[in-house]
C-alpha cells in the first residue's frame, strides 16, 4: 500500500492520469454527437429511399403513413343527426349538428362525456356516445382495391375490399404490419406493410381546419357579429332571453319577423335575432332607421344613470356621487336640446330609481332617433381618467361617433375613443343608443373638473351640436 502511494504522487504518475481524465471526458462528450449524426444520416437516406421509390413508380406507392402523429376527428356513424354545442349543456341552443358520415377535428376528449371540437372555425362540445367514434380519418390507395380481413392473424378470411381512394376510419395499431380499421358497416384488419398502396391522414381536411360540409343554399345564411349575440323568444327585445351565442355562429334563415331573424335553437323550437347584429349573404335589409330630417323632428331619450336606491360610483372626499352628477347634466342637455327644437323625453327627473329595462323600455315606446345614457366612471386605481363612448349594435355606431367626435373637440379631459360594449340598456334597445362615461369620480383630478358648472355645460353643447350634425 505504501508504494502504491508513492506511485501515485510521482509527477509523471499524476500528468498521466490527468492525460486519461481528459481523453475519457472528450469521448463521452464526442460520442452522442456522432451517433446523432449516423442516426440522422440514416434516416434520411431511409427518407429519400421512400421518395425515389415513389418517384420511379406512379402507379406502386409505398406507406407514407405518420403513426407517431395521429390526429383524431369526432365522426358520427349514426343514422341519427349529432348536436354540436357552445358550451358542455345539451340544455344550451346547438351552434350546428353533424349528419350520419360527417366529421368534425377532435380537440379535447375530456373525462366528463364531452369531447371538444373545431366547427366553423370556433370551439364546440358534442357528446360522446355510441353515434361518435374518434379516429383517424385514413385514404386507401391499391391496384384493385385495399383488402379487408377477418382477423390480424396470418391466412384469414378476406371480408371485403376498399376502393381505390376511399376514405375508411382507424380504429387501432395492432401492430407495424396490421391495422384495425372499419369502412362503413365492415370491421377487419388490413395490412399496412404491403407495398402496392398506401394509406395516408387527409390533409386537405386538416388544411380547412375541420369545416363542417355545407349541404344548405349559403344565399339563406347569416352569422352574428358580437361576441354574444343575443337570442330572444319572440321578435321583440322585451321578451325572453333565449341565451346568447358567440361572433361567428351560423344560423339557417328561417323567416323574418318586423326587426328581426327567425332562426331554429333545436329540438324543434325557434328564437329571434336583432336584424342588425347579423351579417347576411341575401339582400334586402336595410341597417339603419330612417333619420329624421333636421333635430327639430326627432325625439330623443335622455337617460341620467343610477338614482334612488342606486348611487352609482361613491367617493370619499366629495358629498356628491354619480346619481347627482347624471342628473344635473342631463337637465343641461334637455335644455340644449329643447332650445333647438328636439322632443326630449328623461328616464327620470329626480333621485328615484329606474331599472335598466325600464330605461331601454322607454326609448322604445317612444321610438326614440336617440338614446344616451350618461355615466361617470370609477377605477380601482385613483389614476385611471378620461371619457369613452360606448354602442352595441352596429345602427348605433354611427351616432356613437359622431357624438364622441365633438366631446373629444370640447372637453378638457383625455378621450378614449368609440367602443363596442354589451351593456344592457343598450342591447335591449332596438333604438340607435349609446352610453356615455365622462370622467373619472375616484380620480381627484377628473372629479373636481366633473363638479363643475362649466364641464357639465360643456357636455350639454358638445352633444347638441353632434345631434344638430347627426340629423341634418
Amino acid at each position: 500500500m505504501d508504494s502504491l502511494l508513492h506511485l501515485f504522487k510521482k509527477k509523471n504518475t499524476q500528468q498521466f492520469i490527468a492525460f486519461i481524465f481528459i481523453l475519457l471526458t472528450l469521448w463521452l462528450i464526442a460520442y452522442p454527437l456522432v451517433s446523432e449524426k449516423t442516426a440522422s444520416t440514416n434516416e434520411n437516406n431511409s427518407r429519400q429511399t421512400v421518395v425515389e421509390n415513389s418517384n420511379t413508380n406512379s402507379t406502386t406507392q409505398t406507406t407514407s403513413r405518420v403513426k407517431n402523429k395521429i390526429v383524431q376527428f369526432a365522426v358520427n356513424t349514426g343514422s341519427s343527426n349529432v348536436q354540436v354545442y357552445q358550451k358542455m349543456d345539451s340544455k344550451s341552443i346547438p351552434i350546428g349538428e353533424i349528419s350520419q358520415g360527417q366529421y368534425l377535428l377532435s380537440l379535447h376528449k375530456l373525462d366528463n362525456g364531452w369531447i371538444q371540437v373545431q366547427y366553423n372555425e370556433q370551439v364546440g362540445y358534442v357528446e360522446e356516445n355510441d353515434n361518435i367514434l374518434l379516429t383517424t380519418l385514413m385514404k386507401g390507395y391499391a391496384n384493385g382495391g385495399l383488402k379487408i380481413y377477418q382477423t390480424a392473424e396470418k391466412n384469414t378470411k378476406e371480408i371485403g375490399t376498399i376502393p381505390d381512394g376511399e376514405i375508411f376510419y382507424l380504429l387501432e395499431d395492432v401492430s407495424d404490419k396490421t391495422l384495425k380499421i372499419r369502412y362503413k358497416e365492415t370491421e377487419g384488419y388490413v395490412d399496412s406493410d404491403s407495398s402496392n398502396y398506401t394509406i395516408e391522414l387527409i390533409q386537405e381536411i386538416l388544411n380547412k381546419q375541420a369545416g363542417l360540409p355545407t349541404t344548405i343554399d349559403s344565399n339563406k345564411m347569416f352569422v352574428t357579429k358580437l361576441k354574444e349575440t343575443p337570442i330572444y323568444s319572440q321578435s321583440s327585445i322585451t321578451s325572453d332571453l333565449i341565451g346568447t351565442v358567440d361572433k361567428g355562429t351560423q344560423f339557417v334563415y328561417e323567416d323574418r319577423e318586423g326587426d328581426f331573424y327567425k332562426v331554429s335553437v333545436g329540438n324543434g323550437k325557434y328564437g329571434y335575432i336583432p336584424y342588425w347584429l347579423v351579417t347576411a349573404n341575401f339582400a334586402g335589409i336595410e341597417t339603419d332607421d330612417a333619420l329624421p330630417q333636421g333635430i327639430k323632428n326627432a325625439t330623443i331619450v335622455i337617460d341620467p344613470g343610477h338614482g334612488g336606491d342606486d348611487p352609482g360610483a361613491v367617493v370619499n372626499f366629495s358629498e356628491k356621487h354619480e346619481a347627482d352628477h347624471t342628473l344635473s347634466t342631463a337637465f343641461l342637455v334637455k335644455k340644449e336640446l329643447e332650445a333647438l327644437g328636439a322632443k326630449v323625453i328623461l328616464t327620470r327627473t329626480d333621485d328615484s330609481s329606474v331599472s335598466l329595462a325600464d330605461r331601454a323600455e322607454i326609448s322604445n315606446k317612444n321610438n326614440a332617433n336617440a338614446f344616451i345614457s350618461i355615466h361617470f366612471d370609477s377605477a380601482e386605481v385613483d389614476s385611471a381618467s378620461g371619457t369613452t363612448t360606448y354602442y352595441y349594435s352596429d345602427k348605433s355606431e354611427n351616432l356613437s361617433q359622431t357624438i364622441n367626435k365633438y366631446l373629444s373637440r370640447n372637453l378638457p379631459l383625455k378621450n378614449q375613443g368609440s367602443r363596442f360594449q354589451n351593456f344592457m340598456v343598450l342591447r335591449d334597445n332596438a333604438r340607435p343608443s349609446i352610453l356615455l362615461e365622462l370622467g373619472y369620480l375616484n380620480n381627484q383630478g377628473d372629479n373636481k373638473v366633473i363638479s363643475s358648472q362649466e364641464y357639465q355645460e360643456n357636455i350639454a353643447k358638445s352633444i347638441a351640436n353632434a345631434l344638430k350634425e347627426y340629423f341634418q
